[in-house]
């Protein structure tokens, strides 16, 4: 089964980890932060997910649409080609294992939302 999500789709430490939020909360400054640090994009915006069966138990592997892979917009900047900026280690072309995890938000002051915590717990993020 294929549907796809709006997020980012990030491998941090061999995990694929899945950005998820409210329009404008962080996603892909969260995502250019992880590939700043070392991590790799997989997807931005746009997150193609397959759920498959390994052995007993089933994996979903995502992936990026073609036309906005190893792209990523932040807002006031514009697009920026991942892959450019930071070279093949930077992006990677489809993940598996990858691990949902909510993308808390917090007000602050003007009403404004601002990215809250994000914790990532990777092996609870192995067993899926």
């Amino acid at each position: 089964m294929e549907f796809q999500v709006h997020g980012a789709l990030v491998e941090v430490l061999g995990v694929g980890v899945l950005l998820r939020g409210d329009s404008s909360v962080g996603k892909s400054e969260c995502a250019l932060e992880l590939v700043q640090r070392g991590h790799r994009l997989v997807a931005d915006d746009v997150v193609r997910l397959v759920s498959r069966s390994q052995s007993d138990s089933a994996v979903l592997m995502g992936h990026s649409p073609a036309l906005i892979r190893h792209y990523v917009e932040i807002r006031g900047i514009g697009l920026l080609d991942v892959h450019a900026l930071y070279g093949d280690g930077a992006v990677r072309e489809r993940e598996a294992s990858t691990s949902l995890l909510p993308h808390q938000t917090r007000k602050e002051q003007h009403g404004r939302r601002r990215l809250r915590f994000l914790r990532i717990d990777c092996t609870a993020a192995r067993a899926l």
